[in-house]
């Protein structure tokens, strides 16, 4: 998968395994409606990966330490279009318990399966979903993968594999000038300050004391 960065956009895999991107996703063809709800919070739980799958009627989520090791146990919600408007960013406080599956992800692999039905189609015009995924924290907020399922009219093809990682923002140390010194040059104290470039294109760097 590569290196992940805090505010990325998932990456996009099609049955095949090829990377694709959102354009391709989004395509009228395929899941026009499917997107992610990108929380804000540092760290949180990033969608990092949507998988196309064809066949099971399942949806599989995993929550995944780095790019090799899984986590062990994480509550993932499944909800559906009947819950009303969901408002990021997503929290277990955001949870409609009626409207959805919690389910925990297995020690050692991650992952956890949630069994879908024929009402988790798109709509039959193709524009959207009925489900938003999305890891229940009590600590940290997570995106979710919304308006997905699987495609009217195929063998339960769909974005039905998802991977989420906890992140955190790398906020870059602003940049620092060089710090100046005070010096002695042959015996003889200097006024003012000078950086070390300076010191040395000036008077050279033997017989010199900083201070």
């Amino acid at each position: 998968m590569g290196k992940i960065l805090w505010g990325d956009k998932p990456k996009v895999y099609d049955l095949n395994g090829d990377e694709k991107d959102w354009a391709w996703l989004n395509d009228p063809s395929r899941y026009p409606a499917t997107g992610w709800a990108d929380a804000s919070g540092s760290p949180k739980y990033q969608l990092v990966a949507v998988r196309e799958r064809e066949g099971p009627m399942n949806v599989e989520v995993r929550v995944i330490r780095d790019i090799n090791n899984m986590y062990e146990t994480h509550r993932i919600g499944l909800w559906w279009a009947t819950g009303g408007v969901l408002v990021p960013p997503l929290t277990k406080s955001q949870w409609y318990p009626r409207v959805g599956v919690i389910q925990q992800t297995a020690p050692g692999t991650g992952g956890t399966v949630f069994e879908i039905s024929s009402d988790s189609h798109y709509s039959p015009d193709g524009q959207s979903g009925p489900h938003w995924a999305w890891v229940l924290s009590n600590e940290y907020e997570s995106d979710a993968l919304a308006r997905f399922g699987w495609k009217w009219g195929t063998n339960h093809r769909g974005p039905l594999c998802l991977d989420f990682m906890l992140v955190w923002k790398i906020v870059p140390p602003p940049d620092t000038p060089p710090q100046p010194f005070k010096l002695l040059w042959n015996g003889i104290r200097l006024p003012g300050t000078f950086t070390q470039k300076e010191v040395a294109s000036v008077y050279g760097t033997h017989d010199i004391s900083w201070f």
